[in-house]
């Protein structure tokens, strides 16, 4: 892997814009895909295009991206969708026009570039410490928040 193609903590405009096409037409090696941030990186775009229908287009291209790399059972339905809800409950709040590189790296710093900061976003979400890893169903289904985000320990809302 090159530096080129290396995803990063903090994306510069021209390497997001590369790692969206490529994602969109499931061209990205495994080991490219797998740091979080790429994630995050991507579906902040595609939630700012396409909001109405952005899990959908997430859903559809990480199970393509998946195919194309010969991976079985890996995509998560909960994890999906827990993080497009996120991440579009952000853009209502962050969104001022920025670039989308610009927009990426905010995203990124709220919702976890380690693995400490992903956790504790869960734990404002979701009681059982182990979720949704060790849930039975999470991975095939949408498995909702306990929580509703503020650890008060209200029912979430979705």
């Amino acid at each position: 892997m090159d530096a080129e193609s290396t995803p990063r903590q903090h994306w510069e405009p021209h390497r997001l814009a590369s790692f969206v096409a490529r994602f969109l037409d499931a061209a990205i090696p495994l080991e490219e895909w797998a740091p979080h941030t790429s994630h995050l990186a991507v579906s902040t775009v595609i939630c700012r295009r396409h909001p109405a229908d952005a899990l959908q287009r997430m859903r559809a291209g990480i199970k393509a991206l998946n195919a194309a790399n010969n991976v079985v059972g890996r995509y998560h339905e909960t994890v999906t969708r827990f993080y497009v809800e996120r991440i579009v409950e952000l853009l209502g709040r962050s969104d001022r026009g920025q670039s989308d590189a610009e927009l990426v790296n905010e995203v990124i710093a709220a919702l976890g570039g380690s693995r400490e900061r992903r956790e504790g976003i869960w734990r404002r979400y979701y009681l059982d410490e182990g979720f949704p890893w060790n849930h039975p169903t999470a991975r095939d289904v949408w498995v909702g928040p306990d929580l509703d985000g503020s650890r008060s320990g209200r029912p979430g809302s979705t």
